[in-house]
């Protein structure tokens, strides 16, 4: 028997790991794009800006993330792709309009991420 707080710990920790696996994958085969003398110089210039876009998220991701936690949201997880957000967040109840007004204003001041393409998911605590 798992209780709450295990449960969402668990979730939300695998969650970052396979997080960090795909972005590694991604990294990988566009750092090899970068290296190889096979490939032209546009092809290492798009690997360039994608790998400079990466890192980007990774840090908003993570100033969302700590602003979040900062405003009482323990269980947190920022995922940006390009343009848009996804937001999941641990839950007990469902969330207030002033949390969502909350947690819009973290993305859109640490990533520039307009309301209209972030995804709020609400991720609920086993009881």
């Amino acid at each position: 028997v798992s209780n709450t707080d295990d449960s969402a710990e668990t979730y939300f920790a695998l969650a970052v790991i396979e997080r960090a696996r795909a972005r590694d994958e991604a990294i990988g085969v566009l750092q090899n794009v970068v290296d190889s003398s096979d490939v032209g110089d546009n092809e290492k210039i798009s690997a360039v800006d994608s790998l400079s876009e990466i890192a980007g998220n990774i840090e908003a991701e993570a100033n969302i993330e700590t602003w979040l936690k900062a405003k009482g949201f323990d269980d947190c997880l920022a995922v940006i792709d390009g343009k848009s957000a996804r937001i999941i967040i641990g839950t007990d109840d469902s969330l207030m309009a002033n949390e969502i007004a909350q947690i819009t204003e973290a993305v859109y001041s640490c990533a520039g991420i307009l309301p209209t393409d972030l995804i709020i998911t609400e991720k609920k605590n086993d009881k």
